[in-house]
């Protein structure tokens, strides 16, 4: 990984994490669904990226929301779920051509059906795990699922919009 790429993730990563404590933490639609637009960074690194090194960065993005949502480690845990079951759902997701080793994850390497479904699974897993651990009883298990399902919907067109707007190489190509 060049200098130039580490810049651009660490950017990245400061501008997921601050729009998610500055802006996105109050856009809630009644109480039932919560954008986290934060995992969209974790989400979007290479497909090459060491999984050691993968759930290191999960951790710790989860870990810095945490910080700032004041919730002890729980979105760090579903980052954590989140990293480790990443290799299983792109074995399930595989696309017909295999993947390349550098592959980045973007409409235009991966197709907007494949990089739908990868978020929606991806985000269902982590707000699942999220609101679950934050539940902690089984009286709310079914407003928690439901939290989760619309959670999850929500991130991912969320998701989709800022991969939309803010790559130019897919504007130009839409």
């Amino acid at each position: 990984m060049s200098a130039r790429q580490i810049i651009v993730y660490i950017t990245s990563f400061l501008l997921f994490i601050g729009s998610q404590v500055l802006f996105v933490r109050t856009l809630v639609f009644f109480d039932l669904a919560f954008c986290f637009v934060y995992t969209t960074f974790i989400l979007l690194l290479p497909i090459s990226t060491p999984r050691l090194l993968y759930m290191f960065i999960a951790f710790f993005t989860g870990f810095f929301v945490d910080m700032f949502y004041d919730t002890l480690g729980i979105h760090a845990a579903a980052c954590v779920l989140m990293a480790y079951t990443r290799q299983f759902v792109f074995r399930a997701l595989t696309p017909a051509g295999g993947y390349d080793d550098n592959q980045e994850i973007n409409i235009n390497n991966l197709g907007i059906q494949w990089i739908v479904s990868y978020l929606l699974v991806m985000n269902l897993i982590h707000h699942l795990a999220l609101f679950l651990i934050e539940a902690s009883s089984y009286s709310l298990i079914f407003q928690s699922l439901g939290k989760a399902i619309l959670s999850a919907i929500y991130t991912t067109l969320l998701s989709l919009l800022l991969l939309r707007l803010f790559n130019p190489s897919e504007r130009a190509n839409a």
